[in-house]
């Protein structure tokens, strides 16, 4: 059917993929698997990049305050595989690239490093205190938290 005489023919808005459309997520991926890299290189050593950057409850307390690593943890995987660190990053990618868009760089961003360090309380509530942890995967339930709110509210 033709428009009407007069009438403006409308063009879908082109949309943006790849890079463009979720630079915080690719920038998170590539942040990580680069640290990764560095874990692999220093992984024999006594305080490599994993010792660095891990987190356990002793950190965030008044004995050894380091309270960054409550985020940063979400950096460094298990370095016996890339099994851990293959699987966080496909989710990462997979819901980055729908969230990022929806809500905006800089609210993807918060809602990342808040759900790592929301991943950190929980296991300072069920984890010993010395035991560290590894992973992205405390934001990764995070993200996948959100896409479950962000698809609620909009119907689905």
């Amino acid at each position: 059917m033709a428009p009407a005489a007069g009438a403006a023919a409308t063009v879908p808005a082109r949309r943006r993929t790849g890079f463009a459309a979720s630079p915080v997520t690719w920038i998170l991926l590539a942040v990580t698997v680069v640290v990764y890299a560095a874990q692999w290189l220093t992984r024999d050593q006594a305080s490599g990049v994993t010792e660095a950057l891990w987190y356990a409850g002793l950190y965030t307390s008044p004995y050894g305050m380091e309270p960054w690593r409550m985020a940063s943890y979400a950096l460094v995987h298990d370095v016996t595989g890339p099994t851990h660190l293959l699987l966080n990053m496909l989710a990462l990618w997979v819901i980055g690239r729908v969230l990022e868009p929806a809500l905006g760089w800089w609210r993807f961003l918060a809602l990342y490093v808040l759900s790592a360090v929301g991943g950190a309380v929980f296991a300072l509530w069920v984890s010993d205190p010395l035991q560290p942890v590894v992973g992205a995967s405390g934001a990764v339930y995070g993200m996948f938290a959100a896409l479950f709110l962000l698809t609620r509210v909009r119907g689905g």
